[in-house]
């Protein structure tokens, strides 16, 4: 329905709407263009270059080099120079704890782009959703121009004959006028939503199918959720980093010296080696680190458990809606039929003049609310769908 939009007569010539076209893209084509476009660009690849920095692997910070010089008072003294090189080198528990930390922003990345990607299937979702209704519209108030304009011929001719007043004649034209108005209102409002498909994407051509697929009842939806696991991710992210401040976590220092003593008598040059072992067997964390910890936990649970109601009320509102949709949707084919046959009828009945004007016109425009309001309860039906799709956290 909405795809057919170069080859539609009812749209504008502008530049833009003129433009896009239906093609073979999916929705998820759409979804990577848009990332593409505003994302991939720039935030990822500062993420992608902040999780390429690498450290020494057996270095907890920089080497330092120490030098001393001590000058004898005394006659007969001696005097003293020494070098020293201090390497700090990582226990295993740091080394393990880096890897985690690494891993961790790693799957932080990856939820960031996850959130990322279903923001803008939310955008794509929204203004595709929008067009086909406004579309839809639009095509509802040309198909009522062409009745109009059929019966505006059929009267202005039984009133040139004196068949009829001027009165029915005068109500089409009116209803002409307000179904010019209604078209031109969702016309504009059509290429209002294609212009912001453009500048979303970037594309000027339209998916061919503009439905998903169903979305099926997942009872670890909340667990899967970009959201929540970008939540989890942060968590143990700063636990991992408050855990890095633990003193059973200081590293173990060795130092190389080379150290001359120079007497009257004698000239010794000695080489040696120190190593400084903590002897933290217990974590000895300060109460501001134990504060910080206790703090970043309560926020943590609070914002989980907050994101966690949303999904869930979210979902159990979409869900009956979209049973109520369905349901209407069996009401509105049965009505459906029986407005078709109306329609039918009206058309015979009025050529027999059997019908008043006013009955006449008021049987028609029923019978074109009544199609578009079939059409546009399966467009909602789809559009639900879309929306707990996107609760859940599944992009396109």
């Amino acid at each position: 329905m909405g795809t057919a939009l170069a080859s539609s007569s009812m749209m504008s010539s502008s530049m833009m709407s003129s433009s896009i076209k239906s093609s073979e893209i999916s929705l998820t084509d759409t979804l990577q263009a848009a990332m593409e476009k505003h994302y991939h660009s720039k935030s990822k690849n500062q993420l992608d270059s902040a999780a390429s920095f690498k450290n020494s692997s057996w270095l907890a910070t920089n080497p330092s080099l120490s030098f001393s010089f001590l000058q004898s008072q005394e006659n007969y003294g001696s005097d003293e120079a020494e070098i020293r090189l201090n390497l700090p080198f990582k226990t295993n528990e740091q080394k393990n704890l880096e890897q985690q930390l690494v891993q961790g922003q790693d799957n932080s990345n990856s939820y960031t782009t996850a959130e990322v990607a279903l923001h803008f299937s939310m955008l794509i979702r929204e203004t595709l959703g929008a067009y086909q209704v406004d579309y839809l519209l639009m095509k509802k108030a040309v198909h009522k121009l062409s009745v109009l304009n059929k019966l505006e011929q059929k009267f202005q001719q039984r009133y040139n004959t004196n068949t009829v007043s001027l009165y029915p004649l005068l109500t089409i034209k009116k209803e002409l006028l307000d179904a010019k108005i209604e078209q031109l209102e969702y016309q504009n409002k059509t290429e209002s939503w294609l212009d912001r498909y453009l500048e979303l994407t970037g594309l000027t051509i339209l998916p061919k199918k503009l439905t998903e697929a169903p979305y099926v009842i997942d009872p670890q939806a909340i667990e899967k959720h970009p959201v929540i696991q970008s939540l989890d991710a942060a968590w143990q992210q700063q636990k991992n980093l408050l855990k890095a401040t633990d003193t059973t976590l200081t590293p173990w220092h060795v130092s190389i010296s080379a150290k001359k003593v120079d007497s009257p008598d004698f000239v010794d040059n000695q080489i040696g080696l120190a190593v400084d072992v903590p002897l933290s067997f217990t974590s000895n964390s300060s109460q501001a680190t134990r504060t910080s910890y206790f703090n970043a936990m309560k926020e943590y649970q609070l914002a989980r458990d907050q994101a966690g109601l949303t999904i869930q009320l979210g979902l159990k509102s979409a869900l009956n809606e979209l049973q109520l949709l369905q349901k209407q949707h069996a009401f509105l084919a049965e009505s459906l039929k029986i407005s078709q046959q109306i329609e039918q009828l009206t058309e015979s009945m009025s050529s027999s003049n059997v019908l008043q004007h006013d009955v006449l016109l008021r049987r028609t425009l029923e019978a074109i609310e009544i199609q578009s309001s079939y059409a546009l309860n399966q467009i909602k039906i789809q559009q639900l769908n879309s929306t707990l799709r996107q609760i859940a956290g599944i992009p396109l």
